[in-house]
């Protein structure tokens, strides 16, 4: 079914004798069997539904980590200074946190340094490595950046200093020389770990560190920082990454501990804390320091013990985050979505020289989202432009960015296959976005997009928001599911703070379900929403709101298929 998006929905195709068989073995309801053999759960995951799994450290007998533990040990040891180098987003600067935390505990001596995108650029540059160099470190530590650093490894060895990398992008032999170089995108005996992102293996680093030593000391209790990195990262909600969320959701207390808190004040928001607002609320709030700031105020906030400094950095990073979304609300209304829809390329390449590069990223998120496409928006920066891209599964970009690296077309660039950021010459402008149209038109293969199953309106009730909470949380590679809801007229739409709609669906018996969009109102979809008066089918999803401390039952609009282009 071609929705009006331009998706192809289809149902998910499950062998029913499998649901049955899980159904039966683990006193599932259907809807629950189906999703977990659609998403591939294994025999830890289904016993995680319904019980307690302890987190145990998986590279206790890993090379990497056991040197890393050693290396870090020696200077601590022989009191060398060490210096952190982070990213200056919610993962670089939550690994960055943790680790000097723990370096207070253990009195080590160290300084940390955020790179500033504005001044810096991305990661542990050679001319960032040469000037923070200078204050004599014996060992400098890169968190969630090095992977792309040969130049700034290289000048180390030369200069005799030490240097672990801790990373998650994309990297390829040769690997930089660092004395010890951590990254699951490495082949290694721990591949299979390139779920994590670098807060996670920072903080089985330190995990493997306290058990070494025999420290006396709970580090577990940071968990929920480590948990904010994860899904601000967009890190799959799988396996030990959902041991992770489940145990900070279970055991602690979130609207008590004081950024989460604050940030809730803030934001006027009263009631318990869910995964996504690690996502949408505190995660959107970590970033906005480095997108249109300094982000070393963020390792300043989650380092200091003092809560009336951390109050101060606390409500700049909240003005920081509203004055972001005022200024990503008008680049978006600026932007000619036709134009987009009409381009006929696999992936979006955007020039908005008079975008900040602090928000190209956003910009580039967004886009995707909203247009169901992977997205590049570049700007320029001095005589320099630099670009961030955001894709899916499909398109792996950062191995495409890496590709232009390696073959010079761009002067710097790294990241994830959902996420990477480059820097290029002016020149080299054209060669590079013929280089990405070439790789992403040829490589693409487009997908269809699976609901669950079909749902009437007698079945959306608190049986269901008990069914689906049961594999929550809900997180990528474990989305909450999308339900078919069919033949229905959507009435009384009303557009809310001029950004979202709310509407009502009515089936042909005449009875009314609430329901929300939250596209962006340029959309086809959010067109479809205010203008279509004909029956139409609805992908939805269902979860359970809160408002006004009283739960209820909230129908997300995800797409609509008019019935005339069902297929």
């Amino acid at each position: 079914m071609i929705s009006v998006s331009g998706n192809n929905w289809e149902e998910e195709k499950v062998n029913n004798r499998i649901i049955d068989k899980v159904k039966h073995d683990y006193n599932l309801s259907s809807i629950n069997a189906k999703q977990i053999v659609s998403k591939k759960f294994d025999k830890e995951e289904i016993f995680s539904l319904d019980n307690d799994i302890n987190l145990n450290n998986p590279f206790l007998k890993e090379l990497d980590f056991i040197n890393a533990v050693e290396l870090l040990d020696y200077s601590i040891r022989n009191k060398e200074l060490i210096c952190i180098i982070g990213d200056y987003d919610v993962d670089g600067c939550i690994s960055t946190s943790l680790l000097v935390n723990f370096l207070k505990i253990i009195k080590g001596s160290y300084f940390y340094y955020i790179p500033n995108r504005f001044k810096d650029g991305y990661g542990s540059s050679l001319n960032l490595i040469k000037k923070l160099s200078l204050r004599k470190p014996k060992l400098i530590i890169m968190l969630d950046n090095g992977s792309t650093s040969y130049d700034a490894i290289d000048y180390l060895n030369q200069a005799k200093i030490k240097s672990i990398i801790i990373d998650h992008h994309e990297t390829h032999k040769p690997y930089p020389k660092s004395n010890v170089f951590i990254n699951p995108k490495k082949k290694s005996d721990y591949s299979n770990f390139d779920y994590f992102c670098t807060a996670v293996l920072t903080y089985f680093f330190i995990d493997l560190y306290i058990r070494k030593k025999n420290i006396n000391l709970d580090f577990s209790l940071n968990l929920h920082f480590v948990l904010m990195a994860i899904v601000s990262d967009v890190m799959p909600l799988r396996k030990i990454n959902r041991i992770i969320a489940k145990k900070v959701l279970n055991d602690f207390n979130i609207n008590e501990e004081y950024f989460f808190k604050q940030i809730f004040n803030l934001n006027k928001i009263k009631k318990p804390a869910e995964i996504d607002d690690f996502g949408f609320l505190f995660g959107p709030t970590i970033n906005a320091a480095g997108r249109l700031s300094d982000p070393n105020i963020v390792i300043d906030l989650f380092t200091s013990s003092n809560n009336k400094y951390k109050e101060k950095i606390i409500n700049k990073l909240f003005k920081l985050n509203q004055r972001r979304k005022i200024i990503e609300k008008n680049i978006l209304n600026e932007i000619d979505f036709n134009e987009l829809k009409s381009d006929k390329n696999k992936i979006l390449i955007l020039e908005k020289y008079n975008v900040s590069e602090g928000l190209i990223g956003i910009i580039a998120s967004k886009i995707k989202t909203f247009l169901n496409k992977p997205c590049i928006v570049i700007t320029k920066s001095g005589n320099i432009y630099k670009g961030s891209a955001r894709s899916s599964k499909i398109l792996p970009i950062g191995s495409y960015i890496k590709n232009a690296k390696d073959l010079k077309i761009l002067e710097s660039g790294g990241g994830h296959n959902l996420a990477a950021g480059f820097t290029l010459k002016k020149e080299k402008l054209n060669q590079f976005k013929n280089f990405i149209y070439d790789k992403c038109n040829k490589n693409f293969t487009k997908s269809n997009l699976k609901f669950l199953l079909k749902l009437s309106f007698t079945a959306l009730n608190n049986n269901l928001i008990t069914d689906l909470s049961k594999l929550k949380p809900y997180g990528e590679d474990n989305f909450n599911p999308y339900f078919l809801i069919e033949n229905v007229k959507i009435i009384k739409t009303k557009i809310l703070n001029n950004q979202f709609i709310s509407c009502f669906l009515k089936n042909r018996s005449g009875k009314l379900l609430n329901a929300i969009s939250f596209s962006i109102l340029k959309s086809n979809i959010s067109y479809n929403i205010l203008n279509n008066k004909n029956e139409v089918n609805i992908i939805v999803q269902i979860k359970e709101n809160f408002w006004k401390n009283k739960k209820n039952i909230q129908v997300i609009i995800i797409d609509i298929i008019n019935i005339s282009n069902k297929a």
